[in-house]
């Protein structure tokens, strides 16, 4: 799920665009289920993850509140919170798996055209423009990056398709990045939020994942097949 925890976004310059892959048009299709098959793969082969998640939410008078949580998740398949530092009133959000490795991108959910291949946090990647088709809270429009090499999400800039009521608008940033055997998860997310009821007021927050710790399935091949191990090993 694409987090409704709403923040602004400290957007990055554009990339360097680099050559296309090759003369011809790329395989689109290759790269969305290479893509799919890696968070898929990720999410069935976690057992156990425990994250440090830091809460920034920026005043108005320049200084910051900042909250501190804990999330589990655990082989039930629920993800907990626990907080260690209440600093935010309003900590708001649905978590799950899914948003710490990223949404994965279905053809009936999205309409995706390729950009060209360019450097993201110093990533050389794919770049899609996406259009949700599914107009909901759990969508989103934007561009999204995809790592070349080894396929999962490296940035996602964008703004929920629909968002849920009082927000009129949703911008969400959010950067990822390789943990414990390889898998993509989200490091940073950042956003902004409008919301109107008698007058239109807008939110900022930023929030850092840190510490990620990862136990595999009993038996499970690793998610990165180039032999990347935990924190452990």
């Amino acid at each position: 799920m694409l987090s409704v925890i709403i923040v602004l976004a400290s957007i990055a310059l554009p990339g360097q665009a680099l050559p296309a892959e090759t003369p011809d048009a790329p395989d689109l299709d290759r790269i969305l289920a290479e893509y799919n098959a890696g968070i898929e793969r990720s999410e069935a082969f976690i057992e156990s993850l425990w994250v440090e998640q830091v809460i920034i939410d920026p005043q108005d008078d320049g200084t910051n509140k900042e909250a501190r949580a804990v999330l589990k998740y655990g082989r039930d398949g629920r993800m907990e919170r626990e907080v260690t530092k209440r600093g935010v009133p309003y900590m708001v959000g649905e978590y799950t798996l899914g948003s710490l490795l990223g949404p994965t991108m279905l053809e009936d959910q999205y309409r995706i055209a390729h950009d060209g291949v360019e450097m993201k946090e110093g990533v050389l990647c794919h770049r899609l423009s996406v259009e949700a088709l599914v107009r909901d809270a759990d969508h989103f429009d934007g561009t999204l990056w995809v790592s070349c090499e080894r396929p999962g999400p490296v940035r996602i800039i964008g703004e929920v398709s629909d968002p849920p009521f009082p927000a009129v608008r949703v911008a969400l940033d959010k950067a990822f990045q390789q943990g414990p055997y390889g898998v993509w998860l989200v490091r940073r997310h950042t956003g902004e939020a409008e919301v109107s009821l008698l007058v239109r007021r807008r939110g900022v927050r930023h929030i850092f994942y840190d510490g990620y710790r990862v136990v595999a399935g009993p038996g499970r091949a690793p998610a990165d097949s180039t032999g990347a191990t935990g924190p452990d090993e």
